[in-house]
């Protein structure tokens, strides 16, 4: 039985634990024999992920770009693409994400007039789509906002800790794709 002392420094040692902490000392409870450093980093990871977007819709807002992270993300694919429109399924294949997905963020850019889609004249089943003057305009101010954005990011590593970061998280993406295929 925990005594009303025990709960307290429990629960005031939680607190000065960090987010992917807390769900550690969580899994430890109920699994004792985890592999403590795997389930950190895989928390860690999502934390990171996190903090960064939030910290990229700080950003918008300080920008005045009214944009969610995916539509951000067909956004920026477009605004540096080459040709000036792609196929839908280019967008896809790039974001990662399902013909339904796609076919979503695009429709609610199209409503807000940030791309236009057309049909391939060679072949009626492929789409085109293109960003607008409007979200020419509206990519231009955050894509040209990355470099700095991604420097500040990665404040207090050195480049030597970059690639290492780099090459770790290549191996991890490679494991995230290969697991539970289907």
């Amino acid at each position: 039985m925990t005594t009303p002392d025990a709960t307290t420094e429990l629960s005031l040692a939680n607190e000065n634990l960090d987010r992917a902490e807390r769900r550690v000392a969580q899994y430890l409870t109920a699994f004792p024999d985890i592999d403590r450093e795997a389930i950190e980093a895989g928390f860690r990871l999502t934390s990171v992920h996190a903090s960064q977007s939030a910290a990229l819709m700080r950003l918008f807002t300080q920008l005045q770009v009214d944009v969610t992270l995916p539509r951000h993300s067909v956004l920026r694919f477009l605004f540096l693409a080459e040709p000036k429109q792609c196929a839908q399924n280019e967008i896809k294949s790039d974001l990662g994400v399902s013909s339904p997905t796609v076919t979503f963020l695009i429709d609610g850019l199209e409503a807000s007039e940030l791309v236009v889609r057309s049909r391939n004249p060679a072949d009626r089943r492929e789409i085109f789509v293109a960003l607008t003057e409007r979200g020419r305009e509206m990519a231009s101010k955050f894509v040209m906002e990355m470099p700095e954005y991604f420097g500040k990011m990665f404040t207090g590593l050195s480049a030597s800790e970059r690639r290492t970061l780099n090459r770790l998280l290549k191996k991890l993406e490679h494991n995230a794709d290969g697991a539970y295929p289907g």
